[in-house]
């Protein structure tokens, strides 16, 4: 994976963890909105993992408002979820190898 790749992979997971935070009436929702279409493109060689995640985050860039933004949201909001239940269980997978000498558990 690029530089440029991974630094869009970053965006795009804090601009949807970010964006899941807030109400679509955010003044600020657009703007989100915007970042996510523009570093989407960029993330071509990220990991498998953000497959789905992904997916929804095309999936809200593209709803219309109301109830189709709504369900994209929602669908954004299980992914954003997935992806960092399995990057702490990776993680701490991770520390619990480097604490027993990085021997395998």
């Amino acid at each position: 994976m690029s530089k440029r790749s991974a630094t869009a992979e970053r965006c795009l997971v804090s601009a949807c963890a970010h964006l899941n935070m807030l109400s679509a009436c955010d003044k600020n929702f657009p703007m989100w909105i915007s970042v996510i279409r523009d570093v989407l493109p960029d993330c071509e060689g990220c990991p498998t993992a953000m497959a789905q995640l992904k997916v929804a985050a095309a999936t809200v860039i593209n709803s219309a408002p109301g109830r189709p933004q709504d369900n994209a949201l929602s669908r954004l909001h299980y992914e954003i979820r997935q992806y960092f239940a399995l990057a702490a269980a990776g993680h701490f997978e991770a520390w619990k190898q480097e604490k027993a000498g990085g021997k395998r558990i």
